[in-house]
């Protein structure tokens, strides 16, 4: 076989393997006769090698796009799962807040067939003390006469009712079971209770000297407190 011949064999081959020239063509074009053929056909065989290897690393780039394409869609459930939670506990708060105005409003409007005086026009104070506490109804306006009078009339008459355990009033407007009035009916006899007229209003003080219906009267406060809501302070 001659040097021309074994050159157009593996050109030949080369042709049919890879389908095309490409670097393999250009390899077989510059190996030349004789000894140059060995030479020539390691060439050959590093780039069918080099050729292959391109082909394979471009087969595996889909699989890596599409594990990162499946990224961004986990990552968008994360983020809506996490919004709607955010909304469930806004919603919680809202519903607490909610509640909450609704119970003053019951406690205004059952305040109103029990209470003389105007509750928007008047400022109910529970101030707690070492011994017990006072409790005080005033008129939101120094010179709003009527609301001083019927404030005073009011209490005057409350404070005798609750020294004889009488908390009546009280209970049909916050509920029957406010907290501390159990333990504050049953030892009426040892709490001292004191009406006086202040400014713009009038007072109830109320003293004890048991630690029991001290929690007691602070209790009760406490629930007069919240259920007044922007009509109270401590």
């Amino acid at each position: 076989m001659s040097g021309r011949s074994a050159t157009t064999v593996v050109s030949g081959t080369l042709g049919r393997d890879e389908g095309s020239a490409g670097p393999v063509g250009n390899v077989v074009g510059e190996m030349g006769t004789g000894n140059g053929m060995m030479g020539g056909m390691e060439q050959v065989h590093r780039s069918a090698r080099h050729a292959h290897g391109v082909r394979g690393l471009r087969m595996t780039q889909p699989r890596l796009r599409s594990r990162r394409s499946n990224v961004l869609p986990r990552f968008l459930s994360l983020a809506v799962l996490a919004s709607a939670a955010l909304v469930g506990l806004s919603g919680c708060d809202q519903g607490g807040s909610d509640a909450n105005v609704s119970r003053q409003a019951q406690v205004e409007a059952r305040g109103a067939t029990v209470m003389p005086f105007d509750q928007d026009r008047t400022t109910h104070v529970f101030q707690k003390t070492a011994t017990g506490g006072v409790q005080r109804v005033v008129a939101k306006d120094a010179g709003d006469a009527q609301q001083i009078r019927l404030i005073r009339g009011h209490l005057e008459k409350e404070a005798t009712r609750f020294a004889s355990g009488d908390f009546a009033d009280p209970m049909a407007i916050h509920g029957m079971q406010m907290p501390g009035i159990a333990v504050l009916r049953s030892g009426a006899r040892r709490v001292h209770v004191e009406y006086a007229v202040i400014r713009r209003g009038a007072q109830i003080v109320y003293r004890t000297a048991e630690p029991a219906l001290v929690t007691a009267l602070h209790d009760w406060f406490d629930a007069q407190l919240m259920d007044h809501g922007s009509n109270a302070h401590g």
